[in-house]
């Protein structure tokens, strides 16, 4: 940005429905302060005035949800070829688990295909036709995450029923749920900040894409009151980091040969882990355990205290607890407290090391105090250049002499000039109340 130049505020885009809205209220009389603050989009004074000026266009546009979303007025070219692609649009939106993404190569294709059959010549579904129709039917684009988009819920809504009708027998504290969890525990994050000249040479590394992984089995009950620990899967039977004395694994340990949960690790957490805590726990009391319906998950181990209540399947990204932000949390945790260990561990110190005391105590030795001009009497004792020697014995030279001579309430000189020259108080050797100047002042008094 040329410097000086102010930067311009960004352009915001006014939706029909607040345009409506401000023609509506200021046809019913209203000031514009009190319009304004009852919108829900900061708008000026300027641009309602602008908006009233187009009232009759706003006030003829129908009032349905899509049209008061929109930011712009002006309809296609084809409206009838928006029409049946909007209408598309929606019908394979509403396929919900069996829907496939919607992209825009996808929308060029059926927006090609549809112009065919309207005989639309001169149609070529452009970028900016797709950009046009997304803007007009406020369709945006996101980055799509975890997999509920899989999830039948009309199917799997009478089982999650039957489950929650069998858990109404149990108090919340006796409900138990647990779930499993990929962890990289070596990965560091992938986005760094890199100064702007380097910004397309950067280049990653291999710890931003390490895939050393360990499974994470997490189980607590509903109210929270029993938080079990976090039992660990992983690939080695004795891993280095665990050996020797005083370094044993603060929690439950398994291994496997690719770290992950199968039907022999289930076994031994379910006998040596959960069983234990919560008999330990409740006394015998029946409780309840919710997971998944995972292969690795042995049908056939159960206890009499213990009632086991799979979720049906391709359900666990919408009804498991867990994944309702326990294991994000989790996770979270466990990265900002990895970055904490790598900020200690490098080379470069968070604030600069202070110097030795002996070093210290060495330089302030050797360093000589500056001497203000203003504390140093000067007498008119002379050396054999031509110097004037102050009290303490060093020299100064002739170039300095005036200088020195003339600083200060405190030069002597000063105070024989105006003994000598008679002046009343003089601020300065050889200064307005001295008849005699520099040279005169500079002569002993008599």
């Amino acid at each position: 940005m040329v410097a000086g130049r102010r930067r311009r505020k960004p352009r915001q885009n006014i939706p029909i429905g607040v345009k409506k809205q401000i023609v509506r209220l200021r046809e019913a009389c209203m000031p514009w302060d009190v319009v304004l603050r009852q919108l829900a989009h900061p708008v000026n004074k300027n641009a309602g005035r602008r908006i009233m000026q187009s009232a009759a266009q706003y006030r003829a546009m129908p009032n349905d949800p899509q049209t008061l979303a929109r930011t712009n007025c002006r309809d296609g070219k084809w409206p009838e070829l928006d029409a049946l692609l909007y209408k598309w649009y929606l019908a394979v939106y509403s396929l919900g688990h069996r829907r496939i993404p919607i992209t825009t190569a996808l929308l060029q294709e059926a927006a090609g295909m549809i112009a065919a059959q309207l005989s639309i010549v001169g149609f070529t579904a452009s970028h900016g036709y797709v950009r046009g129709f997304l803007k007009r039917h406020n369709i945006c684009n996101i980055s799509m995450h975890g997999q509920a988009g899989d999830v039948n819920l009309a199917a799997a809504a009478a089982a999650v029923e039957k489950i929650r009708r069998r858990l109404d027998a149990y108090r919340p504290d006796r409900l138990y749920d647990m779930n499993e969890t990929g962890l990289l525990y070596k990965c560091l994050p992938s986005r760094p900040y890199v100064p702007r000249r380097d910004r397309r040479s950067a280049r990653d590394t291999k710890a931003m894409r390490s895939m050393d992984s360990v499974t994470l089995v997490l189980y607590t009950n509903t109210t929270g009151s029993h938080k079990l620990p976090v039992a660990m899967v992983g690939t080695a039977n004795n891993p280095l980091c665990f050996r020797g004395e005083g370094n044993e694994c603060p929690l439950p340990y398994f291994s496997q040969k690719k770290a992950w949960m199968d039907k022999y690790v289930y076994a031994r957490w379910w006998q040596t882990v959960f069983l234990s805590a919560v008999r330990e726990r409740h006394g015998g009391a029946k409780c309840a355990l919710i997971m998944d319906n995972s292969s690795t998950h042995d049908v056939e181990l159960s206890a009499e205290d213990v009632e086991i209540l799979f979720l049906p399947p391709n359900t666990t990204a919408v009804y498991q607890p867990m994944d309702a932000g326990v294991i994000v949390s989790l996770k979270r945790r466990y990265k900002r407290r990895l970055l904490a260990i790598l900020v200690r561990s490098l080379p470069v110190p968070l604030v600069p090391l202070a110097p030795p005391l002996a070093v210290v105590a060495a330089t302030t030795a050797t360093t000589t105090p500056r001497t203000r001009p203003r504390d140093v009497t000067v007498d008119n004792r002379r050396d054999a250049s031509g110097g004037t020697v102050p009290a303490g014995g060093a020299r100064i030279p002739p170039r300095n002499r005036a200088r020195l001579a003339t600083a200060g309430r405190s030069c002597a000189a000063s105070v024989r000039c105006a003994a000598v020259c008679g002046a009343r108080s003089p601020r300065r050797h050889g200064g307005r109340g001295c008849t005699g100047g520099i040279a005169h002042c500079s002569s002993p008094p008599t």
